[in-house]
């Protein structure tokens, strides 16, 4: 029973992690335009 815990705290940590890193990847991505509407913020778009 402890190795099915153990499981689910595993996945939902990865998951977690994951979510964060594609979410911070998504934003620092040269189409952040997407992210962010006000494309006036960067005038390099």
């Amino acid at each position: 029973m402890g190795y099915l815990f153990l499981a689910v705290v595993f996945y939902t940590v990865v998951k977690f992690s994951v979510d964060v890193w594609l979410q911070f990847r998504y934003e620092t991505q040269e189409n952040r335009h997407r992210a962010f509407p006000l494309k006036t913020e960067y005038p390099d778009s």
